[in-house]
This record gives structure tokens, sequence and C-alpha cells, in this order.
């Protein structure tokens, strides 16, 4: 990119006319400039501002280089030619528009692309300038938007010098820097546009090969008026203007001779302090101080109402942990955060050796609106055995965070400076603080703000009086009367300036420290020495420093105890972070002194000044990638060496990697200017091949320049100078070997024929320690090498692969759903050997799926309910045929096949056969069987696990055979007789009566033939019986024989008797009584027949229950 005063010069030394672009960080100077015939041309320059002295010079980035070799016109008119609004494919663009829509040139970029899992800036793309058709090529410095209408860019390189074309397809991103003069970002910040995810490297583009980022706005006006312009209504940020507040509560605006109340007063204070005013004027706190000066009582001020609020929050600083002894005088909202911060002095004395020595700190605590205070810690202000006295002082923040304690003491004041990361990550403990020189200012200074363009204002009583910053010069009273405050506060930040020292690579004697010194012209406004042995960025620094805008200041170090700078290599680097949040690096200049400018719109301005000593650091990263030359990743115990063609080569040229990868060396110089050829070199080891390398030499000037590695043999690397960082990679890329994977079917298991069709499939991976080199899928049809994805190519020696496998389809391929795959045997992992294809064989075998059905006892009739039943099944798929005995079970109870019975699964199950008792019952042979057993129809065999049931029914019925007996009771002529009785006994001994039936529907009686004299009983059991007449009909003689019988299936016993016609003889009448009547032998012998009836009718009802 080209600066203000080489595009100066570059105009000039073609004798084109018109202004030269001037980047946002550069002062707008008189800069004197020859033109070809050596006469002198001024740019027309900003009118100086009362911070600016006679004894500013231009910065020494803007001198114009007497010796800079300029082009031709016929090389511009080339450069011109090769410009144009359309690029090569592929490309990126964007364009720049104000709020109307019109270009607005002058805006700077930076661009960032992704690689290996980081965000990356090319050389010269971290601020991209706008071209128009001014733009030209010089030597080391390359224009990279190619587009020559102002306000539009087009990149097709990433970044200047050869092999940075863009790539289609990669991420990159672009952010704000600059914007153009006289405008601001309408979004403040980087702003931040990626074409893909932000952690992503690839990323699709909005066009084919393409991405346009779209349109960054701005709007006129600089960012500090826009910051101004958003203030609060009532609040003004403007420059010139701070606010004071009384001690009676009475916020007043303070600009030059003016003194006006803002709102009410506080009401009911006496003692108000600590005024503090966030960004844009939108918040306000105090505080009210009781106590000795010790206790808060916070207070808000609405902005809109005018009118303060007691919060209700109060605070006694002097408990722990802050223990204050002092008097609270200082507030302040860090602009940054938003949040409120109060604090004050504390002096302390103690007594060493009889002699009284005093301290002094300054104490700060936080304050959150929700209630809440936290004790931050304390800052170091004063140490010395002057007591010093009565100190009255106040505090500020910039917007970045960063504190200002200013400490008025008589009329000397000094700033008291604590970086942002400082004071947020104090916890209670002291503070790391960095202490300007002493200014002369006011008597007994007790506020401190500052305005817009950066002007330090001081209170003290009734009196403000303003500031040049940062030397506190070019003091103006601001008014000296009508104003009464305890403290002041703006809604304005100023810019900062901070020196830091940076000690790369050591010191060359362990006692060496670098003094640091901050100029404003002659006047010395801030130095600091460090102490200590850390590397790094040092803690002793100056500033952050409130400084105005639009000045130059001046930097150096020096040696301190004892160092000697002639033996370092020296030279520092300045960034400047702009209002609107873009950042800019000034780049690196070689050198222990040097200068800045404050632009205008600059926020925060650090400048780091680095040391290292008369060495040349040598690095070697050895990285070794996958089988397939990608993903390197570091690699220890490699052996690598460095070495200097001068007497400092070093004691040990050849070391192993450490577990990073890397070895180092440093090749020590004699002097400055004092240059060595380095050689370099690994050593291969077995199993590698040499795939690329590059060694990168950065000298402190931040000049890059990169020699190629071919091979790992001595390379030489030429010219390497004090300070010179050589960074050396080594890729090394696996040897080669192969691998593949086997499908069997284990011997003798699979069915013939079945298998070949599977789709067998599962993962691979193969690694070194490990690290995994490649891993992968990998499928197989059947039997046979299978196929891999990625192919097992490319493997590195030594590499180990092991296999995985996903089951397959349970009973994919097999005969049917009582085949199931089994767990693959898997080989041990194959040892990848250079040359050769390592194997690993997976093997499957298969098993089989056994089904279950089940076999229920159903019993009609009558059975003894302890009888056991078995029998045979078979069950049959497909040609198969599995036989088994079903049982022992009981009527009523379920049988299971288990996997004992190995019946296949969805096999057709059936009952052959069933064996039972002979009787059903035992004892009763009336009972039998009724016919064969009875079989449902086949059933399928489910899993031995499944919750369904498939039974087969085995039924049983029963019969049971009665028998019966009939005769007649007749006398000698064969004529039937009615009422007789008769007594039966059965097989069991027991007896009932029997009474002849003399009429349809005996119900009552056992005799079922209801003609009288004929006799039939039905249902008689099996045994022997006896038949015995207890009863003649009337006027018959009792028969005395009894009649003996037996029922059953086998002779002599039968089931149906007929035992014939059974007479009685008539008996003689019985004698009349001759008295006529019927005498008392009547009564009795009716009673004898009564009773024998009742008797009879019992007798009946017990054979009834019998039978029944």
């Amino acid at each position: 990119m080209l600066s203000g005063a080489a595009a100066v010069m570059l105009v000039a030394g073609l004798g084109l006319t018109g202004a030269a672009p001037v980047l946002a960080d550069e002062e707008t100077e008189i800069i004197p400039v020859e033109d070809s015939d050596n006469s002198t041309e001024e740019s027309v320059s900003q009118e100086p501002t009362d911070t600016e002295t006679d004894t500013e010079t231009t910065p020494e980035s803007e001198a114009p280089d007497k010796d800079l070799e300029l082009p031709t016109t016929d090389s511009l008119d080339k450069l011109l030619n090769s410009l144009g609004e359309q690029g090569t494919a592929p490309y990126i663009y964007w364009d720049v528009r104000d709020t109307d829509g019109e270009l607005v040139p002058g805006a700077t970029f930076k661009l960032e692309y992704r690689e290996d899992d980081e965000w990356v800036s090319g050389p010269d793309a971290d601020q991209i300038e706008d071209c128009d058709e001014l733009c030209a090529e010089l030597e080391d410095q390359d224009q990279l938007d190619i587009n020559t209408t102002a306000g539009e860019i087009l990149l097709e390189n990433r970044a200047s010098g050869r092999n940075s074309r863009l790539e289609e397809g990669v991420n990159y991103r672009i952010s704000q820097v600059g914007a153009p003069e006289g405008y601001s970002w309408v979004i403040d910040g980087d702003n931040t546009q990626t074409i893909g995810e932000d952690d992503e490297d690839l990323a699709e583009w909005n066009n084919e090969d393409t991405h346009h980022f779209g349109t960054f706005e701005v709007q006129k006006g600089s960012p500090i008026a826009m910051r101004a312009a958003r203030a609060s209504a009532n609040l003004t940020c403007e420059p010139g203007y701070v606010y004071g507040i009384s001690a009676n509560g009475q916020l007043q605006q303070v600009s030059t001779g003016n003194v006006t109340s803002v709102g009410s007063r506080a009401s009911g204070v006496s003692n108000f302090n600590g005024l503090g005013i966030g960004d844009n004027g939108e918040v306000v706190y105090a505080y009210e101080r009781t106590n000795s000066s010790r206790t808060v009582t916070m207070h808000s001020f609405n902005v809109a109402s005018g009118s303060w609020t007691n919060t209700g929050d109060t605070y006694d600083t002097s408990n722990s942990p802050g223990n204050y002894t002092g008097g609270l005088v200082a507030g302040a909202i860090n602009l940054n955060n938003g949040k409120y911060y109060f604090g004050g002095f504390q002096t302390d004395s103690s007594s060493v050796w009889g002699n009284i020595y005093y301290t002094q700190v300054f104490k700060v605590w936080e304050y959150d609106p929700s209630g809440s205070f936290t004790y931050k810690g304390y800052m170091p202000t004063y140490s010395g055995r002057n007591n010093p006295g009565a100190t009255n002082g106040d505090m500020a923040f910039n917007s970045t965070g960063d504190l200002f304690v200013v400490r008025g003491s008589g009329t000397t004041t000094t700033v008291f400076s604590v970086t942002a990361n400082n004071f947020n990550s104090a916890s209670g403990g002291q503070i790391t603080t960095s202490g300007s020189n002493n200014f002369t200012t006011m008597n007994n200074v007790n506020g401190v703000a500052f305005d817009a363009a950066g002007r330090g204002y001081l209170g003290a009583g009734g009196e403000i009086r303003s500031y040049a910053m940062p030397n506190w010069s070019n003091q103006q009273n601001v008014v000296s009367s009508r104003y009464s405050g305890t403290d002041l506060a703006s809604c304005s930040s100023p810019a900062t300036i901070t020196i830091e020292k940076e000690v790369i690579g050591g010191r060359v004697q362990s006692e060496d420290q670098f003094s640091l010194t901050l100029h404003q012209g002659n006047e010395l406004l801030g130095s600091a020495t460090t102490t200590g042995s850390e590397l790094g960025i040092q803690e002793d620094r100056i500033g952050p420093l409130p400084t105005a805008r639009g000045v130059t200041l001046n930097f150096a170090e020096t040696g301190a105890n004892g160092a000697n700078l002639a033996n370092y290599a020296s030279a520092y680097e300045c960034t400047v972070t702009y209002v609107g949040g873009a950042t800019i690096d000034l780049g690196q200049q070689q050198g222990s002194s040097g200068s800045v400018y404050i632009p205008d719109d600059g926020d925060s301005i650090n400048c780091v000044i680095r040391n290292s000593p008369l060495v040349s650091t040598v690095n070697i990263t050895k990285l070794v990638t996958d089988a397939q030359g990608n993903n390197p990743q570091p690699r220890s115990g490699w052996e690598v060496s460095a070495s200097a063609s001068i007497v400092t080569t070093p004691a040990t040229p050849v070391q192993q990697t450490d577990v990073d990868g890397s070895a180092s060396w440093e090749m020590k110089f004699d002097s400055f200017d004092q240059t060595t050829n380095v050689s370099v070199a690994e050593v291969m080891q077995d199993g590698y091949q040499f795939q690329s390398g590059v060694c990168e030499v950065t000298s402190l000037t931040g000049a890059e320049r990169q020699i190629e590695l071919t091979g790992p043999e001595n390379t030489a690397l030429n010219n390497i100078g004090p300070g010179d960082a050589i960074e050396c990679t080594y890729i090394n890329k696996p040897s080669t070997g192969a691998f593949k994977i086997i499908k069997k079917f284990k011997e003798d298991n699979v069915p013939s024929g079945f298998g070949v069709d599977t789709q067998f499939s599962g993962n691979y991976v193969c690694k070194i320690e490990d690290a995994v080199v490649k891993e992968g899928t990998w499928t197989s049809t059947g039997e046979g090498e299978a196929t891999l994805d990625p192919a097992g190519d490319n493997l590195p020696a030594g590499a180990e692969c092991e296999v995985t496998e996903t089951e397959p389809e349970s009973t994919s391929g097999l005969p049917n759903d009582s085949w199931s795959w089994d767990t693959p045997e898997i080989g041990q992992p194959a040892l990848i050997e250079s040359g050769k294809t390592g194997e690993v064989t997976v093997t499957n075998a298969v098993k089989r799926i056994y089904g279950t059905f089940n076999v229920t006892k159903v019993l009609v009739g009558t059975a003894d309910a302890d009888l056991n039943y078995s029998g045979e099944f078979t069950c049959r798929l497909g040609d198969e045929t599995v036989t088994g005995t079903w049982g022992e079970i009981q009527a009523g109870d379920i049988w299971h096949a288990d996997d004992t019975h190995e019946i296949p699964l969805g096999a057709d199950c059936s009952v052959l056969s069933e064996d039972r008792p002979e009787h059903p019952v035992a004892n009763d042979p009336s009972h039998s069987w009724d016919g064969e057993p009875e079989f449902t129809g086949a059933v399928k065999a489910v899993a031995l696990d499944a919750s369904e049931i498939n039974l087969v029914t085995v039924t049983n019925r029963t019969k049971q055979e009665l028998g019966s007996v009939i005769w007649f009771k007749t006398d000698a002529d064969g004529v039937l007789l009615e009422g007789s009785e008769w007594q039966l006994t059965g097989p069991d001994s027991s007896s009932v009566t029997v009474v002849d039936c003399t009429a349809a529907g005996c119900e009552n009686l056992l005799d079922v033939d209801p003609v009288s004299g004929q006799f039939k009983l039905e249902n008689l059991g099996w045994g022997d019986y006896v038949l015995k007449e207890t009863k003649a009909p009337a006027g018959y003689q009792l028969r005395n024989n009894e009649i003996e019988f037996s029922i059953g299936s086998t002779d002599p016993a039968r089931l149906n008797w007929d035992l014939g016609e059974l007479v009685n003889e008539k008996r003689d009448a019985p004698v009349i009584p001759l008295t006529g009547g019927i005498g008392r032998d009547f009564f009795a012998i009716l009673g004898v027949l009564v009773l024998a009836l009742g008797a009879g009718t019992i007798g009946f009802n017990k054979l009834r229950r019998r039978e029944k």
C-alpha cells in the first residue's frame, strides 16, 4: 500500500497533478516534495490546533525517501491499463457508499482467509486501500484492489507477492479498518463479513467463481463528531464542554467563561462528590460523603427530567476488605463497561531504624446499580520520607477501559495509569500502575476531565483550567468564578498513548534492563525502567497516558543497569485503534527510537519497542503427514541440524525434535552488521520420504523471505544477520503399504449355496501410535475381498489397521428365519509394511434360531385330576423335520417346547399321538375313554421369548355306563301285585328302600316303572347288589329269600338285569273281632304301614342323592 508521502512523491515525480491520498492515521501537514525541476511544492494543511507546539516535527514515517526509485510514466500507464472494472475469476468484490447511495472513496479494509483452522492475513492485506487512477505498483508494495473506480474494491489476490491467487470455495472475510476522511462507519467496529461459517475453511460463494460482499455504508462526520452527536439531549459531549458537581448537589455545565446549572440540586446533601458520566452522557452518578468522607450514599441523575435520586445504596469503605482511613475524593464511569467506580488516597507511615517512611495509595471500589459494592484494590502513588500531606485528585476512564488517577499535591499534578486488562483482573490486591512525569499545573486539584478534543481539564475550588495533552501545556482559564465544584467529569474519552517494552530471546547479561521515555517536543511526558528477568511484554510501561489528537509524540529507549544497546537488535511497532473500532498496524521499524502521530479520530495508540540479543534464532519444526500427504502433524524424536559459517556455530548442531516437533538454536554475532550463512538439514527415518520444506526468514524490520527446501540434505540460508528469526519446516510423508479385508464363511457351517448375495459391511481404522492415518468403511457381497472406501492404499509403514463389522440383517441370504448370522471372528490387526499388503480376515458363521410351540390338555367328562398325559409331536420347515415328545402334563396344563427340542423358528408343529392312562377314574370301571384323542391343527413355532402362545390342544372325552334291573311282583297266577317294598344293598354295603311306583310321575321313588307291581331301577353303578323284599303286598306272605346280581361288563355281571316274576303266596285272612268293629289290631297294622312308608321315602331320597 502507498503511504501519503509516497503517493505525493509518486505524483510529483510523474508530473501529475492532484492531491495525494492520505491514510486515516497520517497527519495532514505541509510536506515538502521535490519535483523534477528541484522546485518545492506544498500540500494544503489544516490549521494547527492549540495542542500543537513549535517543537513538533514531521513524523519519521512521512519523511520523503530520497532513495526511492520512482516508476516511469510508461510503467504507470501499463499499470493503469492493467487495472480494470472487471477482474479475472475467481475474485471477490464490494463497495462503499454513503447513506444516499453514492460511492465514497478512501476506505481501507482487512482481508483474511482460513487456513489450517485459523484466520490468516497475508502481507499488505491488513490495510487494503481503495484503488483509484493513482494506483501504482512499487517494488515492495503491491496494490490489491484492481478496480480503479473509487469506492469499489475488487480482489484477485489474497496478499501481495506471487502465488497468492484467490481460490474459489475457500472461506474469506473482510473487516472495516478506516472510514473515508470526513466520514464514519454506520456500523461501528470491524463489521466483519464472512463468506461462510466463522470456523470453517471452506465456504460456498454466492456466484459460481466470484463472491459479492455487498455494500459497506458510511455517514458524513468523523467518529468523534458522531459520538458527540449521540449524546443525550441535556448533556453535551462536544469539545470544550465538561461538567462539575457542587458540594450541595448541583450539576453544572462548564465551557469557556460559562457555568450553567443542569437540572435541580440533589436534596439533603452537603458533601456531594464523585461525579461520573457515562458514554454519550446517558448515565450519571455521584455520592454523598459522610463518616469523615468514608461512607458513600449513591445518587443517580435522570438526564431527561434533570433530577437526582437517592438510590438507597450505602457503603462504609472503612470496613474490611478496604479498611479505608482516608477521605473519598473521586468517582468515574468506565466508558468501556458502563460501571461506576470511586476511591480516594490513603497515607500510612512506618518506622524503619528510627526513620519515618510514608506510603500513599489510591483505593478503588466498584458500585453495581443492583446495590452491591466490591473492593477492587489499590495502586501505589507515593513512597518516601517526606509526608505527602493533604492530597486531592480525581479519576477518569477512556473508551477502552483504561483508568487514569490524577494526583494533585500542591501545584504538582501526576497521572497514574492502569491498563484495562490490569484493572479488570484486579481482585482486592495491588493494581499494576504506571506514573507519568510530574507537571506543574494548579494548586490542590480536586477534579479531572477530558473533552472530545482530548484537552485535559483540572478543577480546584471555584476555578477550572484546561491544558493541551499529554504534556499539560498551553494552560487556559476556563472559569474562575461562578463555579463551586468538588469534582469534574465529561462524557468524552481522550486518546491515549502507551509505550511498552518487549524483550525477545533473552538478555545478553542477566541484569540488563531498559529505560523508556516519551516526549512531546523537548517535554518529558513519562518514563519507565524494566525490572526482573521475564521475557515478552514487560510489566513496566509508560501509560496509557491521555493525549490530544493531532500531535506527534516521540519515544525512545536506553540501556539501564549496565545494558548496552549495541549488543541488541532493536525495532519498534505502533498500532492505532480508531474511535470506530478499526485497528491499523503501522508496521515494524528498525531502531530504538521513533515517533507516532495521534490521528484526529484515534482512540488508543500502542507502541512496542522490541529488543533481541545480537543473535539469529533458528527453529526447525518437523511435521509428518498422513499417507495421502495431508494433515501434517508435529513429530518428536527426529534428528535435525543447524550450523553456521561463523565461529559462533552452536555446540550441538544436531538435535532431536521435542514433543512439539521442534528444535531451536541461537547463532550469536559479533556485531550488528555481521552476516553469516546457515545450513539446515534433517536425517530421514526409515519408512518415510521427503515431501516438502521451507524456511522463512523474518528480520527485525518485518521483512520476510522464503527459501524452499528440496530435500533432507543441507540447504544453505545466505546472508543471515542479527535479529533474524529463521523458521524452517520439514514435512515428510510415510512410505506406504496397502491393506485389504477378506470375507470368509466358517467351514461346514453356512448352508451350501447360501450367503452368496448377503451384503456385509463395517469400518476400518489405521493408526500409528494412536494417531489415525486413515479410516473408512468396507463392503463385501458374500465371500471374497472387500471393497474399501477410501481405498486401502498409500498407508504409512508401521500403521496398524483394525476392522469392525456391522452385523448384517440377521437372516439375510439364509434359508429361512430359523438361521441367523452369528458374531463374526475378526483377525488380528494388520501391520502395514512398506511395499506390502496387510490383510485382515473377517469370518462369519451362522447359528440356528429355535422356536417354541405349546400343547395343552383338555378333558371333557370325568377323570381323576392327577392323571398325566404325553405324546409325540412333529415340526416341519421345508425339507427339515423334527420329532419329539411332549408332556407329561395334567388336564388344564400347558407344555412348552424349549431350545433342547431344537425346533426351527417358523416350523409347522403338530401333535402326532397321545399316551394316556387305561382308565380315566381309578376303581370305577363304569368310566371309560370315549373315543380317540382329538388334536387341533398345526401351529407355527414362534420365538422362544415371544409373548404370543401358539397352542395345539389335545382333547380327551370320557363316558360312564350304568346298569339297570327290572322285576315283576306277581301272585302265583302271574297277576301283578302292588304295594310291595324292597331293600337294595349296593357294592358299598349301603342300602336303600324301593317302593312300588303305581302311577306316572313317581318323582320321589327309585322305581321308575309307573305300573303297579312292575319295578325298574336305573343308573346302578358297577358292583354286586342284594335285593330283598321288606314288605309284601297286602294279603300276601313276605318273601324271605335274597336275590343277588352284579352290574358290570364281564360275565357273570351284566349291565341290565331282568329278575323276572317274583311270586308271593297268599296268607290267611285275619279273624274279625266279634264285637262288630275293626278292632284294635287294625290300628296297630295301620301304624306299621305308615312307618314303613316313611322309611321307604327316606331310602328313596338317599338313593336319588347317590345317583346324582
